[in-house]
């Protein structure tokens, strides 16, 4: 039996941690085959970012020629865009090469709170690339970057999913770590019914 094929298109972290790195760890550990885009190459580590440099689109452009050339991924992980021409270069992508099982966990901070986008990369996910992804995984400051919702509570969060459904997204997870309480819940919405794991 074939190896099924997942594709990451997001940044290159040489720490390891996060990452295409990351990713193609992660595609290796299920048993599948891995192909990677990349947007951009940072210099980070957990503790700190230190320079992030923007890849041409033209070259992003070239890798998604590469490596739709020789494979159909039966999946597809985006992280980090970095910016708004990057987000719409790949929303082109994802529509010129008919992907599926799109899923975009909107890379908008680092874990230590450093940034990895600018400003008007919100406005493109919402209004470009959203229609293309099956799943989208925001942490809940993500989420409200997104949406403009402030998020306390289950509640806040159903709202600000139904804003990205309202979007294009099928199915939208927020991821609960940063909710007040005692237990960190994920709760996922698919427009239908509410999923709660804690």
């Amino acid at each position: 039996m074939e190896k099924k094929i997942a594709l990451t298109i997001a940044g290159s972290d040489p720490s390891g941690g996060a990452g295409i790195q990351a990713d193609l760890k992660a595609f290796n550990y299920v048993g599948v085959h891995g192909a990677a885009i990349i947007t951009c190459i940072t210099a980070q580590t957990p503790e700190k970012v230190f320079s992030i440099h923007k890849l041409p689109v033209e070259e992003i452009k070239k890798q998604a020629e590469a490596v739709f050339s020789r494979f159909k991924p039966d999946a597809t992980k985006i992280g980090m865009l970095y910016d708004e021409e990057t987000a719409r270069c790949v929303a082109d992508l994802l529509e010129e090469y008919k992907t599926k099982n799109v899923v975009l966990d909107p890379v908008l901070s680092a874990s230590n709170g450093d940034t990895l986008s600018k400003n008007n990369l919100t406005g493109a996910i919402m209004e470009k690339l959203l229609p293309f992804i099956h799943l989208v995984t925001p942490n809940i400051p993500e989420a409200e970057r997104l949406t403009g919702v402030k998020i306390n509570t289950a509640e806040d969060a159903k709202i600000a999913a139904e804003i990205l459904r309202d979007r294009g997204v099928k199915n939208v997870l927020i991821k609960g770590g940063h909710l007040k309480g005692k237990q960190a819940v994920d709760i996922l919405f698919n427009g239908k019914k509410e999923r709660i794991f804690s």
